[in-house]
């Protein structure tokens, strides 16, 4: 039944129902957002590897999210040790987005490289990467370098 302009007036007019509204629109605000920034930037990660003072740097490069981005993720750390890779830092300077998904492949990979009697260290993470980390503490779980020699220093 369609109610009258009146009495939808009224509706909205309450403060919770206003605050409801709101918010609502700055979801959808936020939502349309993120997709705009997802469609200009589609590029699934790109993992390559370098060998560097007998660490295995992986140079990451695109969004490491959920779905494929995740999956490459980890599939790659896992092939990694399986070559029997013991020092392992992630470069992310170029991964240019990281979701939930990808912080928990990051948090993972760290407890099945340790598990396996490796070690895994980040490199280069961006502000907001490093802001989620602190937020959700997971930054005491990583050693985390700006530097890349330090970086690779620290596994002698």
């Amino acid at each position: 039944m369609i109610q009258s302009k009146s009495s939808i007036l009224h509706l909205i007019s309450t403060p919770l129902t206003l605050s409801l509204c709101l918010l609502a629109i700055l979801l959808y605000s936020l939502l349309h957002e993120e997709m705009r920034e997802w469609k200009g930037d589609t590029m699934s990660v790109k993992m390559t590897n370098r060998q560097v003072s007998g660490v295995t740097v992986v140079d990451c490069e695109g969004r490491i999210t959920l779905g494929e981005g995740s999956s490459v993720f980890r599939e790659h750390v896992k092939s990694l040790l399986a070559k029997g890779g013991k020092k392992i830092l992630l470069n992310l300077t170029e991964a240019s987005y990281t979701d939930a998904s990808g912080i928990g492949e990051m948090v993972s990979a760290h407890t099945t490289t340790t598990n396996a009697g490796s070690s895994l260290k980040l490199l280069g993470l961006n502000g907001e990467l490093l802001k989620n980390l602190k937020l959700t503490q997971l930054y005491k779980v990583f050693e985390i370098f700006d530097d890349e020699d330090a970086a690779v220093r620290s596994f002698q």
